[in-house]
């Protein structure tokens, strides 16, 4: 069928990023037509953004001679912390804006509807609906990167709770004596399983002698890639790093499982590439902390849209929000 076929079924997903906004043209059925992306610019502030954006989804529109009025709606990604129902960017570190009205500068600008969502939000919806989730009726996302984030899905809906906050995966505490997280508190699970307490611990091995393939390079320049692959060839210090962060991610998963009966876990974000030194541990950690009957039910998968999840989930929301 014809994209110009298609009109009125159409969706426009958005996933703003602190460096790059990618954005698409997404089918009904969740596949990308066609994607592209610009700078954020977000020094620039909100409202330059918005209308950066609107100018970059016209001419998207354009190239398939589409008019905004053949498109259902836009879904939109953003870091938060942000409110759905006001739809605006509260308070985003990454980006330095503070009350910035993301909904109504874009609907404006493009007399379409908005739904604004978490960019991590987003992304497990991308993956519930058509990703390594779909099918599974208790879907819980794991974003591993610099942070850890994430989304649950359940029974064929995002959970956004009452407060506009769930899915807040990273700071669940798993040990109050643990390392301090970036949010303040102490022994969340980003403190545990993220690529910057991979360098933050690789770092303290090393200052206390260990021995490992990785003294020989340049203190500033150890990355979490470059532990997991001296994990992969071998490296006891590296594995044993790399062990923590798998069992903390399963510990943390193990009392979800108890807690909401999750039939599948999906892992994704740079951190997910690790995923071959990771799977035992974090199946080592469920077992510390799950019952025994529902963890041999339970999936543990590596999530399949990449990239590609923000857009495709928040494109996807969009649908949700304003019908077929």
């Amino acid at each position: 069928m014809e994209t110009k076929d298609k009109a009125k079924h159409l969706l426009l997903g958005v996933d703003l990023g602190g460096t790059d906004t990618k954005f698409g043209l997404v089918s009904p059925e969740g596949a990308i037509i066609e994607q592209a992306k610009i700078p954020t610019q977000a020094e620039r502030g909100g409202e330059d953004t918005m209308r950066r954006i609107a100018l970059a989804l016209d001419d998207l529109l354009q190239r398939h001679s589409l008019k905004r009025s053949d498109v259902r709606g836009i879904g939109f990604g953003s870091p938060g912390p942000l409110s759905t129902s006001r739809g605006v960017v509260i308070d985003t570190p990454n980006l330095a804006w503070v009350n910035v009205p993301v909904r109504a500068l874009l609907e404006d600008l493009m007399g379409l509807p908005v739904v604004l969502h978490n960019d991590a939000n987003a992304a497990a919806y991308g993956e519930f609906w058509r990703g390594a989730g779909r099918g599974s009726s208790i879907m819980v996302l794991y974003t591993l990167g610099t942070g850890v984030g994430g989304g649950i899905c359940m029974f064929n809906d995002l959970l956004v709770g009452p407060g506009e906050n769930a899915g807040e995966l990273g700071h669940m505490v798993l040990n109050y004596k643990g390392p301090r997280c970036p949010c303040g508190h102490v022994g969340c699970l980003e403190a545990f399983s993220s690529a910057k307490a991979v360098v933050r611990d690789t770092l303290a091995a090393l200052d206390g002698g260990e021995p490992s393939s990785l003294r020989g390079v340049p203190r500033d320049q150890i990355k979490a890639k470059w532990v997991f692959e001296a994990a992969r060839d071998g490296d006891a210090l590296a594995r044993r790093i790399f062990h923590g962060v798998g069992w903390h991610l399963g510990l943390a998963s193990g009392n979800l499982i108890n807690i909401l009966n999750v039939e599948m876990f999906v892992f994704g974000g740079a951190m997910s590439g690790a995923w071959e030194v990771l799977y035992d541990a974090m199946l080592e950690g469920a077992r510390a902390s799950c019952l025994a009957m529902p963890l041999e039910d339970v999936k543990f998968v590596r999530a399949e849209l990449g990239e590609n999840a923000g857009i495709i989930g928040a494109a996807g929301l969009a649908l949700k929000e304003f019908g077929n």
